[in-house]
């Protein structure tokens, strides 16, 4: 039959018997045994396989790396991020608060899938989209010469003290860049 031409050919290709036969009887050999076993685990090893790459198309298993500014992972993204994993709880989110440069940086090493992060230099090698704009504010005193001001551009601010809060990131940027105009 075409089920013991095939049992013959596998013996063949492996150089072992795996079949006593005769003609009223048919039995597997120490070493038939062993095969069917290994042959076993390894369909239920395909069958996971098939089933992680399924769960995993379909978004019910995986990583997601998100490298951010330290404003946004502190405080915009968490709730985005549980309401994501209501929806999505088989999905490892790894949240990385990083400087600008640094986001981009994991990225193209790809130990971030996106990053969300302030313009600059160094985003060569990567697709960027402009999701947002966000507006910042001047806070001084009411007799302060730019409280009089509708608008401020980084020009008024040349040469006038202000406080910063952090020392890295997209602050420490516009810093280096006021100093420099």
């Amino acid at each position: 039959s075409a089920f013991s031409q095939m049992v013959r050919k596998l013996e063949n290709d492996v150089g072992l018997q795996l079949v006593d036969r005769d003609r009223r009887h048919v039995s597997f050999t120490a070493e038939g045994v062993r095969f069917v076993k290994t042959a076993r685990r390894v369909m239920q090893e395909l069958g996971d396989i098939e089933l992680d790459l399924k769960e995993h198309t379909m978004a019910r298993r995986g990583r997601v790396g998100l490298a951010a500014l330290v404003s946004l992972a502190s405080h915009w993204l968490p709730r985005m991020i549980a309401d994501y994993l209501k929806c999505f709880p088989g999905i490892e989110v790894n949240l990385f608060d990083v400087a600008p440069p640094r986001a981009l940086e994991l990225v193209r090493s790809r130990q971030a899938d996106i990053a969300i992060t302030s313009e600059g230099p160094g985003r060569a090698g990567v697709e960027s989209r402009l999701l947002f704009t966000e507006e910042f504010l001047l806070a001084c005193h009411k007799d302060h010469a730019l409280a009089r001001k509708k608008r401020v551009t980084l020009a008024d601010l040349e040469g006038q003290p202000y406080i910063r809060f952090i020392r890295t990131g997209a602050k420490r940027t516009l810093k280096r860049e006021l100093k420099s105009t």
